[in-house]
């Protein structure tokens, strides 16, 4: 598999590396965000 990923042309790899980049940042955004929703629905309404 290894090999494989470098026998890949350097354009290829920053693309593969940029998609996972991305998603991995998207998937951790909304986790993030579904956390702070559920964080601010138990703490008490603001005055």
């Amino acid at each position: 598999m290894l090999e494989y990923i470098q026998s890949l042309p350097l354009w290829a790899i920053k693309a593969l590396a940029m998609t996972l980049g991305v998603l991995l940042a998207v998937g951790f955004g909304l986790l993030f965000f579904r956390w702070l929703r559920n964080l601010s629905a138990k703490l008490p309404p603001r005055e």
